[in-house]
């Protein structure tokens, strides 16, 4: 079973603020030196790491002596979380759809495709349906592709899909 500390990994924290996160989450209130003691960060390393999940929000703080450290709610956390990645990947399909339709007609004519999925024919077609401007021929071997492809033209609006 993977670490909780590689799976928070692929959510954009560090190597250390995962384990720091996943430890100070295990002991709900702790300086920087039960963390060190807990990860085996280095005391100096502790301190930059704590001071960067503050600054995130992932870590609440309370200054006194010693300075005490706490994991903000974890459902709090990742739901802001996935609202900072659904962002990123709305602003990125918006500058890929750029580039996208940069693209001239000249160079959509007589594209071919060889596809190996459903999933992917499927994207394929909405993606050449989206960028078509005049007609599109659809050559298809296959019974159910082609009666799939088929309904997806009669939900275009009047005038754009018939087969």
């Amino acid at each position: 079973m993977e670490k909780l500390s590689d799976r928070l990994v692929k959510f954009g924290f560090t190597h250390y603020e995962a384990r720091v996160y996943v430890s100070l989450l295990s002991i709900r209130v702790g300086s920087a030196r039960d963390i060190q003691e807990l990860t085996g960060i280095p005391r100096g390393r502790v301190y930059d790491v704590l001071e960067g999940l503050v600054q995130k929000g992932y870590t609440g703080v309370t200054k006194g002596t010693p300075t005490l450290y706490s994991a903000t709610d974890v459902q709090e956390t990742f739901n802001r979380l996935k609202i900072d990645y659904a962002r990123m990947c709305d602003s990125l399909a918006a500058d890929l759809i750029k580039i996208e339709q940069k693209v001239t007609a000249k160079t959509l004519t007589s594209q071919s495709y060889e596809l190996h999925t459903e999933w992917a024919l499927e994207n394929q077609i909405q993606s050449i349906f989206r960028r078509c401007h005049n007609e599109m021929v659809v050559l298809c071997t296959n019974p159910a592709t082609a009666k799939n492809t088929s309904q997806t033209l009669k939900r275009w609006p009047d005038g754009y899909g018939s087969t």
